[in-house]
């Protein structure tokens, strides 16, 4: 004890004499260690400070000391100060912890070693998206699993933060949390569950953050709310602005909308294709229509009828085709009997004759004819919209096209 000439004083030691926190990644912030600090004499330990004697801020302090400790043996005649080391630069990174007091021995010193190392670990997440689909308002989904995996060799990794980004997404993982760190090569597992609160079209991202060289890493998620009492895998309808178009049959163009409306939030691209009756051409623009689950998207129907061109049949003249027929018949026998009665001579001329004859009836049934285009009539024009993928679909609308 120390006690000379009846006075007491006190006598501060503290343990252990040094600290060493060997290899940390740049900016992760290792595991904590402690020092006690003891008064070891008589008298009451005055504390003055406990800091560090360099100024590098790699290693921080917490401690529970206060002002004053007690005689040995006393209330309180020890504290533990704890230390963590967070390297702000690579390689070696000593310090010291220094306590100043009314012991003779001040200040008291702990000597520090650690060294900062390059950031070497990789994050990787698997799968690269999630997708939950359509989800009622109010409910929650069956949680997806996404994998987090420390591609790094030999360096631990330290995860800062995981995070959705939107509400409607609840993640829970069972991934060490700073300071502790996960193995390299070791990976750890993350739920995603899906609660959307409204019907939309709903993405985030699932963000990791942590001290790695490829952070921060993220991955999508996706889900479509539906409105209580929606059913049915998801859909769509295709409509037309109008049900009939006319058109001359000298030729003429007309144009009409076609919308696409989403049913259970159908979100993939729709392509559309026009069907036109011979004689008649049609096309949508756009070709292709992208449907978000919500808005209802349109396209321009464009329907071309052609027009009037020569070498056609002439319909005047279908009544004359009709009185040829008979007329021609009733001639011939006696033209036969003429060729018979009459002399060589005069049969050569005859011949010229019923030739001549013969031509200018089928002139008359057939001359000057002319095409008056698309014949008149009703016809059907039907636009159709086809998706493929996951909600593979095809709906079409049919226009009445009236040719006069």
């Amino acid at each position: 004890m120390a006690l000379i000439n009846g006075a007491t004083f006190p006598i501060a030691a503290v343990t252990p004499p040094a600290l060493s926190f060997g290899n940390q990644n740049i900016g992760a912030t290792s595991a904590t260690q402690t020092v006690t600090l003891k008064n070891t004499g008589t008298g009451i330990l005055n504390i003055t400070s406990i800091g560090f004697a360099g100024a590098t801020g790699d290693y921080t302090q917490t401690n529970n000391c206060g002002s004053q400790l007690t005689p040995a043996g006393g209330a309180k005649d020890n504290c533990t100060i704890t230390v963590t080391f967070a390297p702000t630069a690579a390689g070696s990174r000593p310090d010291i912890i220094q306590i100043a007091d009314d012991s003779a021995n001040s200040p008291q010193a702990v000597a520090l070693s650690g060294s900062g190392v390059a950031v070497q670990g990789t994050i990787q997440l698997s799968p690269s998206t999630v997708a939950f689909g359509n989800q009622p308002i109010g409910t929650t989904s069956t949680a997806k699993t996404i994998t987090l995996t420390n591609t790094s060799s030999g360096f631990a990794l330290t995860i800062s933060s995981i995070t959705t980004g939107n509400a409607a997404f609840k993640q829970t993982n069972n991934c060490p949390v700073s300071p502790a760190t996960l193995a390299a090569n070791a990976n750890c597992a993350i739920q995603v569950t899906f609660a959307p609160s409204a019907a939309a079209n709903v993405n985030a991202n699932l963000t990791v953050t942590g001290i790695a060289s490829n952070s921060p890493q993220s991955i999508a998620l996706t889900g479509t709310g539906t409105s209580a009492g929606a059913s049915g895998a998801p859909d769509f309808t295709l409509t037309s602005s109008q049900q009939s178009i006319t058109e001359p049959s000298t030729g003429g163009t007309a144009t009409f909308q076609v919308s696409a409306a989403p049913l259970n939030g159908f979100n993939q691209a729709l392509n559309l294709t026009c069907t036109a009756p011979s004689g008649a051409s049609c096309s949508a623009s756009p070709a292709s229509l992208t449907m978000d689950g919500t808005s209802i998207p349109s396209a321009t129907v464009t329907v071309t009828v052609a027009g009037a061109s020569g070498g056609g049949i002439n319909p005047h003249t279908s009544e004359l085709r009709q009185v040829r027929r008979p007329i021609f018949a009733s001639i011939l026998p006696f033209c036969v009997f003429g060729m018979v009665a009459i002399g060589r001579k005069r049969r050569t001329m005859f011949v010229l004759l019923l030739v001549l004859f013969a031509t200018v009836l089928f002139s008359v049934n057939c001359g000057g004819a002319s095409s008056g285009g698309m014949p008149p009539g009703t016809y059907q024009v039907m636009v159709t919209g086809a998706a493929t993928g996951a909600n593979a679909a095809s709906h079409s609308t049919t226009i009445t096209l009236t040719v006069n």
